[in-house]
């Protein structure tokens, strides 16, 4: 009825396929995982920060605390603390001789000058 009085031809609906915008490009599959190198670890030198900021009496003490019975050893260590060089002595005991020379020179040369500022 409503189609004769407007004089449209009554004709059954057809199905219009809907067309999408794509707004990405389609996905594709990679062929692979991108490898990341591992960083490496810096290489940094180990070392015990006591032996850079604590007092010399104290490194000294510690020292004394954990003497053995190799008393060369510990007067090396003692010397290696008071920086006094053991000498080129391939002897241990040889370099520890070296290190109490050293040792007692210093301490006299200290007595006299503080002798001499009196």
């Amino acid at each position: 009825c409503l189609y004769k009085t407007l004089n449209v031809p009554y004709e059954p609906l057809s199905l219009i396929e809907p067309h999408f915008n794509c707004p990405h490009p389609p996905l594709r599959m990679a062929t692979h995982a991108p490898r990341m190198p591992t960083p490496l670890t810096p290489e940094l030198e180990l070392m015990d920060l006591d032996d850079c900021f604590t007092d010399i009496r104290t490194r000294l003490v510690r020292l004394a605390d954990k003497v053995d019975d190799d008393l060369a050893h510990y007067v090396q260590e003692a010397g290696w603390i008071l920086e006094v060089d053991g000498g080129c002595h391939d002897d241990d005991e040889e370099k520890a001789k070296h290190v109490l020379h050293a040792v007692a020179k210093m301490i006299l040369q200290s007595q006299m000058h503080s002798n001499e500022s009196r």
